[in-house]
């Protein structure tokens, strides 16, 4: 009899906390719901969205419901890979934790956005290969995804991963624009986000044939997105509408169209507070008001512009300092087998290198002297000797540079020690493959005296460009003496511990302030540049 009643309660007790599960189940799965609605962002907000994420993870949790706590966590990755603050690191924590998991329950959809967020991560700091391999990864587990609009969003997404990673081959972005297109053109009508995925990418497809000076299509690629986001309530995507027929008017000399368009993108941008964006618009809202002799509004635009862009650079400083801090080597060297194996090539080569290095030096050191060719002009400027001096450079990389220099430059810039005759008119710094090198180096290495150093060896260009282009701020002059050492913008990210788009900005100044045409290589123009 005590053995029924026991059995009795055990039943009784089970179907009472599969009821409550069931419960929880159902409360849980209604919050992904709401959590993945098309205008969550403009329903809700940030806050609230990452709140209700929260609740969705530990009650998930307390009832061991795995497809809620993956839900969560793909939700949680979403919403730090946008933060505005750049909280990358706390993202690459919820993708670790939710990998194994959506792998356990078979979730291909969650597995793939949760990879695609990773690549993205690395993405934006800077990690383009290690990207593409997760990209990669999650395009070949979207494959898997049963439901077809489903796995057309997550190709999508993952297409427009892709084409960040060449952002000036225009046949690579137009490629992907496309593949995005096509994924967004195949969701069901009764998908909620066809509409919105439809808008982004013509935007983005239109902004391209934009940089081509191709108008026309942008513009008909620009009206079909406009078309298309009247369906959705969150009009993100139409600061980026406004913000490129704005542009398109400005090049066809329609300012005042372009102006109305410049004008909503702001206050749109405002309202969803993007503040890159609002960068991107100001300075061509201030040249549209100059050319309508609006000085006033040109130059509160432009202050608006720097007061920003000065913002942002700490800000951006600041994310990038503790996201590396977080993320360090270890993390990021298992995040792949090909960082792995990188790193074992680069290895080998090093070792090379310096038996390749010990050799030369030995060899050299038995000759009794070596021979030298020069690069002479005549006093009317003519080549005399049409050979470059044979350099002994242990570091590859200042070799490279010094050689880029001849290439891509004026030869003329560039002059050697054994040439003591230079026409008085032209004005051009002599300057020594000896002290050209220490000044690379001095640049690698950050060190202070780089400034002076250039200075020193390149007088007359920098008196020049100082007298003739006042009003420099330091950032902008350093970055200027390193373009006129032919550096990339990688390179010059590097050395000042700055973020490429930062360098990029300082580099619009410069050629703002030199008014270095937009078409023009500014290295290359500053090497051509006399006085």
């Amino acid at each position: 009899m005590m053995i029924r009643s026991i059995i009795f309660l055990l039943i009784i007790n089970f179907n009472v906390i599969h009821a409550q599960n069931s419960f929880s189940i159902k409360k849980i799965d209604s919050l992904i719901t709401i959590l993945n609605d098309v205008n969550v962002y403009e329903d809700l907000g940030e806050q609230e969205m990452l709140r209700l994420s929260t609740e969705v993870y530990y009650q998930s949790k307390e009832i061991q419901y795995k497809k809620g706590m993956v839900k969560s966590l793909v939700l949680f990755s979403n919403i730090y890979l946008e933060d505005t603050r750049g909280n990358y690191h706390e993202c690459l924590n919820k993708v670790a934790e939710g990998l194994p998991l959506a792998e356990e329950i078979g979730d291909y959809e969650s597995s793939a956005y949760l990879f695609y967020y990773k690549g993205m991560v690395l993405f934006r700091l800077g990690y383009k290969g290690q990207a593409k391999f997760f990209f990669d990864k999650a395009l070949e587990i979207s494959s898997n995804i049963p439901d077809n609009d489903l796995k057309g969003m997550v190709k999508y997404n993952i297409y427009y991963g892709f084409s960040g990673l060449s952002p000036k081959d225009t046949v690579a972005e137009l490629y992907y624009g496309k593949l995005m297109y096509n994924e967004a053109k195949k969701l069901s009508k009764k998908n909620i986000f066809r509409s919105g995925f439809i808008a982004a990418a013509n935007t983005y497809i239109g902004s391209i044939y934009s940089r081509k000076k191709e108008y026309n299509i942008a513009e008909t690629y620009l009206k079909d997105a406009e078309i298309f986001q009247k369906e959705v309530r969150d009009k993100r995507n139409c600061v980026s509408i406004y913000l490129e027929m704005g542009i398109i008017r400005q090049k066809q000399d329609r300012n005042e169209e372009a102006l109305e368009y410049f004008l909503k993108a702001i206050s749109l941008a405002k309202k969803y507070n993007m503040p890159y964006f609002l960068l991107s618009i100001y300075i061509p809202t201030s040249d549209v008001y100059g050319k309508l002799k609006d000085y006033e509004h040109e130059a509160f635009y432009l202050k608006q512009y720097r007061n920003l862009s000065d913002s942002i650079n700490i800000e951006e400083k600041k994310m990038l300092r503790n996201n590396f801090k977080k993320i360090n080597n270890e993390e990021l060297a298992a995040s792949s087998v090909v960082w792995y194996y990188l790193l074992a090539g680069l290895f080998f080569v090093i070792i090379l290198c310096i038996i390749y290095i010990i050799w030369v030096d030995k060899k050299m050191t038995t000759k009794k002297y070596q021979e030298e060719q020069t690069l002479s002009y005549n006093m009317d400027g003519e080549e005399t000797n049409n050979t470059i001096p044979i350099v002994n450079l242990n570091n590859k990389s200042l070799k490279s540079r010094i050689s880029g220099l001849f290439k891509n430059g004026n030869k003329k810039a560039l002059q050697f020690k054994d040439v003591h005759t230079i026409s008085t008119e032209k004005k051009i710094d002599i300057v020594t493959t000896k002290e050209l090198e220490e000044l690379y180096q001095l640049a690698y290495e950050n060190n202070l005296a780089f400034m002076q150093g250039f200075k020193q060896k390149f007088p007359i260009f920098s008196k020049g460009i100082i007298t003739n282009y006042p009003n420099w701020v330091i950032t902008e002059l350093e970055v200027c003496f390193l373009l006129k050492l032919n550096l990339s913008t990688k390179e010059i990210a590097q050395i000042t511990n700055s973020s490429i788009r930062s360098i990029e900005s300082k580099k619009y100044r410069i050629r703002k302030k030199m008014n270095i045409p937009s078409q023009e290589n500014i290295s290359i123009w500053l090497n051509n540049l006399t006085f």
